[in-house]
């Protein structure tokens, strides 16, 4: 580790407690080389161009443009994760409150719930794989749909980007997107589940 005052890494200065502050002068319209002015910095090289800063030193919320891709995926994850949950909670909600009727009846679930998995499902009846879409109308089996759609959120994220990346001619950004939904479609469907 350098001494306070000496040169650390990319040519910023050490200070306190191991954080490194850029060593341009303060203000100054130049972004690190081979990034775009006003592009985001790693911790140790201070805060982006433009930016306005807190007491603290950090960039003030809002003062930082995010790219379009960034927001999209954020405000996308944003809104399934509250559908997501509500649906998490009010299925829950409607299987304790036996609005809907439950496919294993819960005086059952302590004696079940010491049984190894594939006796548990012999014992209910319960199918493997995505057998549960056909149980939906049960209130245990309902909850299940809210925890899909958390799951499903990023993949449904990365599918938003693709029209962006492909209409800015990235297409590499647009296949790895893909490829990730591939991935979590693929891990999801139970192609590759050892033992079912």
């Amino acid at each position: 580790m350098s001494p306070p005052g000496r040169l650390g890494p990319e040519g910023s200065t050490r200070v306190d407690r191991g954080e490194y502050r850029n060593a341009q002068p303060e203000g100054s319209p130049v972004s690190p080389p081979g990034r775009p002015k006003g592009e985001y910095r790693a911790e140790h090289e201070g805060t982006p161009v433009g930016a306005q800063q807190t007491s603290s030193g950090r960039p003030a919320p809002g003062s930082v443009k995010q790219p379009p891709e960034q927001q999209r995926y954020a405000t996308l994850l944003d809104r399934l994760t509250r559908v997501g949950l509500a649906v998490l909670v009010l299925s829950f909600a409607a299987y304790l409150l036996e609005l809907m009727p439950p496919r294993v009846a819960p005086e059952r679930l302590p004696q079940l719930w010491t049984l190894p998995v594939e006796q548990y499902l012999q014992q209910t009846g319960t199918p493997v794989g995505w057998g549960w879409i056909s149980l939906l109308r049960h209130g245990d089996v309902a909850a299940l749909s809210g925890i899909v759609i958390l799951a499903g959120c990023s993949a449904l994220c990365l599918g938003a980007l693709v029209p962006l990346y492909l209409r800015r001619r990235e297409r590499a950004f647009a296949a790895l997107c893909l490829a990730e939904i591939a991935v979590i479609v693929l891990a999801a469907s139970g192609l590759f589940a050892g033992g079912h």
